[in-house]
């Protein structure tokens, strides 16, 4: 299968960036024959459908919906510089929203086949690309589960933005929502057994949630590098405080949390600085990273309780529920 190769392209794009600030993309035709020659460098662009984008050492599909974010810049490039560094042969990964595998495939590319890459993705069109990119790329090291990850199970509505990989719990501050449909949600504790050694999470809104329903899997953890976005405008827009995410995460064990901004090519925000900037634009978004600290044993047997109470009160609710419609 023919690929995009996806640092060759953006050499093209800057290129092309350049005549057009020398004001050689207004001259008559130029638009016709650029647009000949991405098409004879890239055939596979000219495809429907799934475009399989070559990055270093794997392949992601990518949907032609989505390849601006793809092709015409570095996709997240200091969190997956610092992604790739936690990685190690052998390890094994969590990613929850894991969209069309762009992390779950670079994992699995460093880990090697001893490692194992946990991808949850509940919409349906994302989760068929990423397994059509297992594909591609031959791998045998990627479980996924067409899953929401949650703090409870439970039967959700779930709202699928027109961009897919806005697609949340919650109602998109950046794209409009297009589907709600319903999916099942379970916490990350009923699904993955053993340790993690990374954990991406990237949930537009319902990070809080996912974390605390892998408490168990954080206690069992340590050392383990975590990545969780943090999207204020997400947090706000459902009724959450946007530090929340980050007590949520020191009360579970996450230590050394920093903030990695993309867009600004800042890395290394501390918490102070997190603070500072939270208020001045309403759609700035970081990912925050940490490791797991030990925790004491009586933590452990503190969250085992609470985790069996969560359990068996969700179970009472779902019997009155369905005594209700009988």
């Amino acid at each position: 299968m023919r690929s995009v190769r996806a640092e060759r392209h953006r050499r093209l794009v800057r290129a092309m960036r350049v005549l057009g600030r020398l004001g050689v993309s207004r001259l008559p035709g130029f638009e016709r024959l650029a647009s000949g020659a991405r098409r004879l460098m890239f055939p596979a662009l000219a495809n429907g459908g799934l475009v399989p984008v070559e990055f270093d050492g794997y392949v992601v599909c990518v949907p032609q919906a989505a390849l601006t974010d793809y092709l015409h810049r570095d996709h997240e490039p200091l969190t997956a510089e610092a992604f790739e560094a936690a990685l190690a042969s052998g390890a094994t990964v969590v990613d929850v929203g894991a969209h069309i595998g762009y992390f779950a495939l670079l994992a699995a590319s460093r880990i090697g086949p001893t490692g194992t890459v946990h991808a949850f993705e509940p919409v349906e069109a994302s989760a068929d690309a990423l397994e059509q990119g297992i594909r591609v790329n031959g791998f045998e090291n990627v479980i996924v589960h067409r899953i929401a990850a949650a703090e409870s199970p439970s039967t959700r509505q779930f709202l699928v933005g027109d961009r897919t990989q806005e697609s949340s719990f919650y109602p998109s501050v950046l794209s409009g929502n297009v589907a709600s449909v319903s999916i099942d949600a379970k916490p990350v504790d009923d699904v993955v057994s053993g340790r993690a050694d990374v954990i991406m999470v990237d949930a537009e809104g319902a990070e809080i949630e996912i974390l605390r329903g892998m408490s168990e899997l954080l206690g069992k953890s340590s050392g383990a590098v975590v990545f969780a976005e943090w999207c204020p405008g997400f947090l706000r827009a459902a009724g959450i405080d946007p530090f929340e995410v980050i007590d949520t995460m020191q009360e579970l064990g996450i230590r050394e949390i920093v903030g990695i901004d993309d867009n600004y090519d800042r890395r290394n925000l501390d918490l102070s600085e997190l603070r500072q900037r939270v208020y001045a634009d309403p759609l700035w978004h970081v990912n925050l990273r940490g490791v797991v600290g030990q925790l004491p044993p009586a933590t452990h047997a503190r969250r085992a309780h609470e985790r069996k109470r969560r359990h068996h009160t969700n179970r009472s609710l779902r019997a009155w529920e369905a005594l209700g419609r009988t």
